[in-house]
């Protein structure tokens, strides 16, 4: 996947095209939209159709996209649109298991970012029960990076076949390693799940290493989202259960809706804290707490995203004697985030998507080469 930079002019109006088979969810979201000074709807369509070639026509900046309709669904419709003419789109999902399923394969096939609505609308549902997020993302979708698919069929069953065969195979070379030697807590936001899904399959189960991972979504998609990871990779990945450890070979993703934290004794835990940053999970909520315990064993790593989440989190890890990564701004879709962390002072590297896996791979072996001898040997016996 390549990025593309082109973005909407400044001082000009973001224009979005509205495409949803409700006439009352067609309507709502084009009051939401015409009552921003910086937006207008150029144009509405009721099916993929239709919206396909309004788009082609009108060139919008923002398309909103209702991942279920009838004819052509949301998925389909990307994979027309996309190869030949891509464009900023955010997905309009609703919180079923089916609806979250498609979102997630949209993001695959290039859609910047997705809101949440609910899945029945009444004709008295309040603006403002869904306006805030939609008007949110549609504004960074319109300066985030433009992802270029190269493929409209990227399809998760041609590249889950050798990374779970892999975990198989390898189990056996971390079994018996109770404690991580390196414990990565992984944020990101916006481009989170797509980055996540090129990195972690490039991650290998056998080094003694744990990893945490926060990405920014709301609550019903995050174990859907683990297990989606899961079939791409080697390591397992799952969903955060309160009062366990981080285990070796294993991605403990953050449920959406709520902080997770290392509590004193290196347990999980959850918070019912308001939101920091305005996003719960945040990985500034959980990367303090991980430094705590582990101390220089800690690692962070700040993707793609928009705000700070990671800022203050990359702060408490270097302040430990940790190290802290930042994914570089070229390969990001939004630069938020990572320039945030960035400009703490407190990033050892910023690397390229692609060279994430290999700078935490050759940090690991960096580490393990400079262990004294007689506490190397004890940890291989153990292991």
């Amino acid at each position: 996947m390549e990025l593309q930079t082109k973005a909407a002019a400044p001082n000009k109006k973001i224009r979005v095209l509205v495409v949803d088979d409700s006439p009352l969810m067609r309507k709502i979201i084009t009051q939401i939209l015409s009552q921003q000074a910086d937006m207008e709807v150029i144009a509405t369509a009721a099916e993929g159709e239709e919206a396909l070639r309004k788009a082609h026509a009108l060139q919008p900046d923002v398309i909103t996209l209702d991942v279920e309709m009838p004819r052509m669904n949301g998925l389909e419709f990307l994979e027309a649109l996309m190869p030949e003419n891509p464009m900023r789109v955010v997905m309009l999902s609703s919180l079923t298991t089916e609806g979250a399923e498609t979102t997630f394969a949209c993001l695959q096939r290039g859609a910047i970012d997705f809101a949440v609505k609910p899945s029945k609308v009444s004709i008295d549902l309040k603006l403002a029960d869904i306006s805030e997020e939609i008007v949110r993302k549609i504004r960074l979708a319109s300066v985030a990076r433009l992802p270029r698919i190269s493929s409209a069929k990227r399809v998760e069953k041609t590249e889950s076949a050798s990374p779970v065969v892999a975990r198989r195979e390898r189990a056996g070379l971390i079994e018996g390693v109770v404690e991580p030697k390196m414990v990565v807590v992984l944020a990101s936001s916006t481009g989170g799940p797509n980055a996540l899904h090129e990195l972690l399959p490039l991650l290998p189960p056998n080094l003694a290493i744990a990893y945490l991972l926060v990405q920014h979504l709301p609550a019903g998609f995050s174990r859907l989202f683990a297990t989606r990871l899961n079939s791409v990779c080697a390591l397992t990945v799952k969903e955060a259960v309160e009062g366990e450890r981080p285990q070796v070979g294993t991605v403990l993703v953050a449920g959406g809706g709520r902080h997770i934290v290392l509590n004193s004794t290196g347990f999980l835990a959850f918070s019912d804290d308001p939101p920091l940053w305005g996003v719960c999970p945040a990985a500034d909520v959980l990367m303090p707490t991980v430094a705590h315990f582990y101390k220089d064993s800690t690692v962070g790593v700040v993707l793609t995203g928009m705000g700070r989440d990671g800022s203050l989190g990359v702060k408490a890890i270097h302040a430990r004697g940790g190290y802290c990564i930042a994914q570089n701004e070229e390969t990001c879709v939004v630069y938020g985030m990572p320039k945030a962390a960035f400009e703490t002072g407190c990033i050892d590297k910023v690397r390229p998507l692609k060279e994430l896996a290999s700078e935490l791979i050759r940090l690991y072996e960096e580490r393990e080469r400079q262990r004294p001898p007689l506490l190397q040997s004890r940890l291989q016996r153990a292991g």
